[in-house]
């Protein structure tokens, strides 16, 4: 006699009294994809659903709009607004809003799921502790790099619907935008995650990562080289850093004195440090390892 359903017990059940039936069995197609998708697509799920994150995303790609809306505007009265020059300009803005991203994003992704237990949940099922790091990680890089890369994708197809005519090397311009993009998301993904593996509080995390990277740009670009009087001491500066390397990226002159192999070092170093942290101190099951 097979047993009954949860609705047939329900139904047959005296009057008054409610049984105890266990789960129905599944029936359906189990997902065979790989789990590191899904807990990166959770990831992103909740930074959208962060005030703070989503925010930023909508500035990044609202000021692309606007930004090329000005532009045309400013061309019916003057030539030469559509310059290589001004895409830097607008990339070196959006990196800001890719930094607020990382720093929401890698400030929760692995230190709040160690705080209220959600470790041993995600390893209790069919997820490894690789695909669980994988996920978090995927997650975080691919969402910093798309909030720069995805307003510069914007502003480069638009401009061949605007302007009839393009800046010189204007057409290999998108990919110097996607590898600026890629260097700035691994190195303050890397920092962002290494912070959150080290602090106990992810606002702190947070707070540090973007509080950090923008103190340092103000009190180098701004303060120091200006009592200075000198560019050497902006070498120290990861975003004076990034700009450096446009001399590879889009093959234009350095805007800074100092080579752009410095910079490439101090990022290189910064990043190495950062995905150290990551690989040495990420959570674990305690009493496992």
């Amino acid at each position: 006699m097979s047993p009954l359903s949860p609705e047939e017990a329900l139904a047959t059940a005296p009057a008054g009294r409610v049984p105890v039936t266990g789960y129905p069995k599944w029936e359906g197609q189990l997902s065979r994809s790989p789990r590191v998708w899904s807990i990166a697509v959770n990831e992103v799920r909740r930074a959208y659903n962060d005030q703070w994150a989503r925010a930023a995303l909508i500035l990044a790609f609202g000021w692309a709009v606007v930004t090329v809306g000005q532009l045309y505007a400013l061309s019916q009265s003057r030539a030469n607004v559509h310059t290589m020059e001004q895409y830097l300009d607008f990339l070196d803005l959006i990196r800001w809003a890719a930094l607020g991203v990382a720093a929401v994003m890698a400030g929760v992704a692995l230190l709040e799921d160690d705080k209220r237990g959600a470790l041993e949940l995600y390893l209790s099922r069919s997820v490894t502790r690789w695909s669980y790091l994988g996920g978090k990680v995927l997650a975080v890089l691919g969402m910093t790099f798309l909030t720069i890369f995805g307003p510069a994708l914007i502003y480069y197809l638009a401009s061949f619907l605007v302007f009839e005519t393009q800046p010189e090397g204007w057409p290999y311009a998108i990919l110097g935008a996607a590898g600026y993009s890629a260097i700035w998301a691994i190195v303050v993904s890397g920092v962002g995650l290494g912070i959150g593996c080290l602090l106990r509080s992810t606002r702190a995390a947070s707070l540090l990562l973007f509080a950090g990277f923008a103190g340092v740009g103000i009190l180098i670009d701004l303060l120091l080289s200006g009592i200075t009087r000198s560019d050497m001491v902006r070498v120290v500066s990861p975003m004076a850093s990034l700009d450096q390397q446009r001399t590879w990226l889009f093959n234009m002159e350095a805007p800074l004195a100092f080579p752009w192999w410095w910079g490439a070092i101090l990022l290189a170093g910064l990043a190495i440090a950062g995905w150290s942290l990551v690989w040495l101190r990420h959570p674990r099951l305690k009493g496992v390892e």
